[in-house]
């Protein structure tokens, strides 16, 4: 059996960072939910808050922080398509191309993509940004199973 991999793809950390304080301090008194959704215009500070609160977090998640861009409001990229971004992910965690489920059925795909990455990190403390989402379809598979 190969040595355990631990994933971390998180964006480079902020050194200046003045709002959202109140926030991380909830998640560090245990009082936040394990499921955030950050919501506001283009430019004023989503991701920075939560790359910044991922990597305040590094400890509580030793077993991979994530991180995946879905390019919904990127100028000039597509928009991730939902299956993609579980395939991605499953790369990530090393599972070889063959086995990544693929097929005609792209709602079946996406399901089974989905499925193999909660077993895969069903047991394991990991943390997940899904960012620049261009609508729900594009989270809605990937929730995380219930918190253990």
């Amino acid at each position: 059996m190969s040595a355990a991999l631990v994933l971390r793809s998180l964006p480079r950390d902020t050194t200046v960072f003045t709002e959202g304080t109140a926030e991380l301090e909830a998640q560090e008194r245990g009082e936040a939910l394990p499921v955030h959704v950050i919501d506001g215009m283009p430019g004023v500070g989503k991701t920075a808050f939560a790359v910044h609160a991922a990597h305040l977090m590094t400890d509580k998640f030793p077993d991979g922080q994530l991180f995946v861009n879905l390019n919904g409001p990127t100028t000039g990229r597509s928009p991730v398509q939902p299956g993609d971004a579980p395939a991605s992910l499953l790369a990530a965690a090393g599972v070889p191309a063959g086995q990544i489920p693929v097929g005609d059925n792209a709602t079946a795909v996406t399901e089974a993509r989905v499925a193999m990455g909660r077993t895969r990190l069903s047991e394991k403390k990991a943390l997940l940004i899904l960012d620049n989402a261009a609508r729900y379809g594009q989270i809605r598979t990937a929730r995380a199973a219930p918190p253990r």
